[in-house]
């Protein structure tokens, strides 16, 4: 089995350049550009701290007790001198000093120090979405104030336009990365029970072209933040990459409402060799020491739309991303993360042929209720809804392909609140205005959704019923990110809206299940004995995965026929034919290396004082030196990300 490559002991000095990024040339000559972000900083975070030692309290200056790590009943002392008890009621172990990999969010959860097991762990976990990707009805207050002005903030891309028009882009957003999660949400997240978190980032966090009004690099500190915070509670990470060039679904939550410009459009190959770069820049990152036991799952990109851009194209892009990924980290557990891909809204039994034989790939679904056809029916009838819907399908994904998740779901039965978007109705009742401004085909339309989006007086009833969908949803997956886990308030009410959608929520007002380790288990082969239509039973039985799909024996001997996605970029696209690919602006590899900075680590020691620690480089593998993308010099084809117009003359 080929080994991760060796790190060198001797570092070169690494250039900077603009925001978090710095790049280097291809050539040997050195350029060096000012990084107005992140100061570069070079020691590995090392300490090993015994956990035993950490947990006996020692005095500040005051005479106060401060502890670095503890369990249920701990004072936690956060960096600003704030505390806070720690209840975690399942046996989870908290641990603040640097480099510490004993961290263990429950009893029934490995420590960071062990390698995640999919026979025998289940991911229960959480999204946290609407904080470094800002989505409308996740953060209403946001949108709210510039909703209805001439050009409404309806995505990223607009709200960017609007609060940059009014000068206070990046205050707004500073505001909201520092106060919307916090440290204490991570921590309530292990004493909800749950194991990892998935978190979503934008391409912006990296970097920003001509014409691309979003907030360069200003959601880096705060994806530190998460790290740490992470590695405090023993949450493991799913990172994420939720937004890319050009946008790959038209969804407002891409960063632009729309049409696809992701390898679909004059662009999208442009647009799909940026978001390689990307993720380039965010292996080497996470790779290293200082990230891998906390970041151990990198989905590559978020719901590229399939029956739009084709299965052929999203799999030409998934293979290059898995051999860039695998060539930088090596092959076999330990090395790197484990890489996730979205089934692309074709569902999981279309890949079961897709990269047989892989190191440690795993497929995302993203199964939901609300956005299917609407219905009246009673509740006691939607709680086993889920399975009937995904148990059975799980099952077979987890035997023809093998690890699956669900990447996200919710407790939404229909689409009322405002998950569709600004100002788009609901189909529910029969209000929605699709993307195209279509509205819904004949069939919507059941009713008004007061009832449901006034959570303030739902009675105890309804609560268990709505938390049997969640049982059912979670026994049915096995193993799941909720979307998402807080929904924020909205200007007009002044409390959280959109109840399906926020766990927090449902944790303080009972209709979300305290216990998702045992409470689930079970309840789909309950619903299924209530009826003779109902023969559905999650196996709750540990998986059996191959072991060559764990990065163990065998792993990264692909077998079977790849050939149909072994090009990039592919032949063809599915709204550009063979011949005028050859007529498509493309980038080369000659650019200057793209590196994400780590910031300096800060915390409270032993006497109560607060401290920073540099960590590495932010480069995982010095054998990684070849050119990116970058456009080509003297070719005047290169239009918008988002260009939407037929094929560009010109010469490249």
């Amino acid at each position: 089995m080929p080994e991760a490559p060796n790190k060198s002991s001797l570092r070169n000095a690494r250039n900077r350049r603009k925001g978090i990024i710095i790049a280097s040339s291809v050539l040997a000559a050195i350029v060096v550009i000012v990084l107005v972000v992140a100061l570069p900083v070079t020691l590995t975070r090392k300490n090993n701290n015994n956990s035993s030692q950490a947990d006996e309290p020692v005095r500040n200056h005051e005479g106060n007790l401060i502890q670095t790590s503890g369990g249920d009943g701990s004072e936690v002392t956060l960096d600003d001198g704030n505390t806070f008890t720690y209840n975690n009621a399942f046996g989870g172990h908290w641990n603040s000093l640097p480099g510490n990999t004993d961290a263990q969010s429950q009893s029934y959860t490995p420590p960071l120090s062990e390698r995640w097991d999919f026979n025998n762990d289940k991911i229960l976990g959480v999204n946290l979405g609407g904080w470094l990707v800002l989505e409308p009805f996740i953060v209403p207050g946001l949108y709210e104030e510039c909703e209805n002005i001439d050009e409404p903030c309806v995505d990223e891309l607009t709200l960017s336009n609007y609060y940059r028009s009014q000068g206070k882009l990046e205050e707004v957003l500073e505001e909201h990365y520092s106060t919307f999660i916090t440290e204490k949400d991570f921590a309530d997240i292990a004493a909800a029970g749950l194991n990892w978190i998935r978190l979503p980032i934008p391409f912006w966090m990296i970097e920003t072209i001509d014409g691309e009004p979003f907030y360069e690099g200003g959601a880096f500190k705060y994806f530190e933040n998460a790290v740490k915070w992470a590695r405090k509670y023993g949450l493991r990470i799913n990172l994420d990459l939720h937004t890319v060039p050009g946008s790959q679904n038209g969804f407002n939550h891409s960063g632009k409402l729309g049409e696809i410009h992701w390898m679909s459009s004059p662009m999208g190959v442009v647009n799909a060799q940026r978001t390689l770069n990307y993720i380039r820049a965010i292996t080497e990152l996470i790779s290293d020491d200082d990230y891998k036991d906390v970041v151990q799952m990198l989905s590559v990109i978020n719901e590229p739309f399939g029956p739009t851009i084709g299965k052929a194209s999203v799999a030409s892009f998934y293979f290059e991303a898995y051999k860039m990924i695998r060539d930088i980290t090596g092959i076999g557990e330990g090395n790197g993360p484990w890489i996730a891909f979205h089934d692309a809204f074709l569902g999981g039994q279309t890949w079961n042929d897709f990269l047989r034989g892989a190191d440690r790939v795993a497929l995302d679904t993203h199964p939901y209720v609300a956005f299917n056809g609407q219905n009246q029916d009673p509740m006691d009838e939607q709680v086993w809804k889920p399975c009937a819907a995904w148990g059975e399908s799980t099952n077979n994904t987890m035997a023809d392909y093998g690890v699956t998740f669900a990447g996200e779901f919710s407790l939404a039965i229909n689409d009322c609140g405002t998950v569709n978007g600004v100002n788009d109705g609901t189909r529910y009742e029969g209000t929605y205005i699709d993307k195209d401004g279509n509205r819904p085909e004949p069939g919507f339309g059941e009713g008004a959704c007061d009832r449901f989006n006034d959570w303030q007086n739902w009675d105890d009833e309804f609560k268990s019923q709505l938390k049997g969908f969640g049982l059912s949803s979670m026994d049915s997956l096995q193993n799941y990110f909720f979307w998402t886990w807080k929904i924020g308030d909205s200007s007009r009410t002044h409390a959280p809206i959109n109840p399906f959608w926020s766990y927090q929520l449902g944790l303080k007002e009972g209709y979300i299940t305290e216990s998702p380790h045992t409470e689930p288990s079970g309840t789909c082969e309950m619903y299924s004995k209530q009826g003779d239509d109902r023969q559905w039973v999650t196996n709750d039985a540990p998986a059996t995965f191959p072991d060559w799909m764990l990065g163990k024996e065998g792993a990264g001997v692909l077998f079977g026929d790849q050939s149909e996605y072994q090009d990039f970029p592919p032949n063809s696209l599915n709204n550009i034919n063979e011949q005028d690919m050859q007529n498509i602006p493309t980038y080369e590899k000659n650019g200057l290396r793209i590196q994400l900075h780590p910031l300096p680590f800060t915390y409270i020691d032993e006497n109560g004082e607060q401290q920073s620690v540099e960590g590495s480089d932010g480069w995982f593998n010095d054998d990684d030196n070849s050119p990116f993308y970058s456009p080509k010099e003297d070719c005047d084809r290169y239009r918008s990300p988002y260009y939407d117009g037929d094929m560009i003359p010109g010469t490249c």
